[in-house]
């Protein structure tokens, strides 16, 4: 948990900011995606408590496809990731 001083005596929770893959800034996870790897294939993970490493996306098809150019999911999962279509084609709709 992240605290921040307000005013000399008082203490506010801050938000859990997590980087984003795709377009590189930081985000609450609220309006984040969690996406894991799954046998080699980058699948959605809604309920953001799915074993294992994860990666933060913003659920929007620009920030998906930047990370699949830049070939962020690959280094953030630290797998060899050979299927990124199924996340792609969920955000394009």
């Amino acid at each position: 948990k992240i605290y921040a001083k307000v005013r000399n005596t008082e203490w506010k929770k801050w938000f859990a900011w997590h980087p984003v893959i795709g377009c590189r800034q930081r985000s609450d996870k609220s309006a984040l995606l969690r996406v894991i790897n799954v046998d080699g294939r980058v699948e959605a993970d809604l309920s953001g408590s799915a074993p294992g490493r994860g990666a933060w996306l913003h659920p929007t098809p620009e920030c998906c496809n930047e990370a699949v150019k830049r070939r962020a999911f690959g280094r953030a999962l630290r797998a060899d990731i050979t299927d990124t279509e199924t996340i792609t084609q969920r955000l394009n709709g």
